[in-house]
């Protein structure tokens, strides 16, 4: 049964892992026509330009006038 756990972890967790290295990557190694797992000189700057590619600021302010404009069902 904890082999069978372990197992199920470990498949979850690969997903995650394979979204963190390939935030490192360059693009070039992203649409590779053979993948690899590590990228070859991580790339931080890509964490800096996601930021300001996307406004994030207002993806902030719309959930919370979302969020705040729901009623609950229960009254």
């Amino acid at each position: 049964m904890i082999g069978l756990l372990v197992a199920g972890g470990i498949l979850m967790t690969v997903p995650f892992l394979w979204m963190i290295t390939t935030s490192l990557k360059t693009r070039a190694e992203v649409f590779a026509i053979s993948p690899t797992v590590l990228p070859a000189n991580p790339r931080w700057a890509n964490f800096a330009e996601m930021w300001d590619a996307l406004p994030f600021a207002a993806f902030f302010v719309n959930s919370l006038k979302l969020a705040s404009s729901t009623r609950s069902a229960s009254s």
